[in-house]
């Protein structure tokens, strides 16, 4: 019902969305990594490898949720929630390779 009533008023829906990704480093080898979103399995393993041999507690729903957050090969099936953007004002779906994207972010120092 949002995006119908912003595209009656001649809004175009976003083309891209925020995703905020907190990395918390509680020791030199331990960091908590909070996702806005409902992380799936594989996108979950991309993070844990960026950061090895670190040992990652990855935590979803941090923050807010955008939606479920797959990574590359799960958008390729088609799998669970791919139109979960749906839900907001934005106009999906997910690129390949949001993994990538995700895992950097975690990743970077401030």
């Amino acid at each position: 019902e949002k995006i119908k009533a912003k595209l009656d008023a001649g809004e175009a829906p976003r083309e891209e969305v925020d995703v905020r990704v907190h990395t918390l480093w509680l020791t030199k080898g331990f960091a908590l990594v909070g996702i806005q979103a409902e992380v799936l399995i594989g996108l979950g393993a991309h993070v844990e490898q960026a950061l090895a041999p670190n040992r990652v507690l990855l935590l979803g729903y941090t923050n807010g949720c955008v939606g479920y957050l797959p990574d590359t090969k799960e958008l390729k099936r088609g799998g669970y929630e791919q139109t979960s953007y749906l839900y907001s004002d934005w106009s999906g779906p997910f690129k390949p390779g949001l993994e990538k994207v995700i895992a950097a972010a975690a990743g970077r120092k401030r």
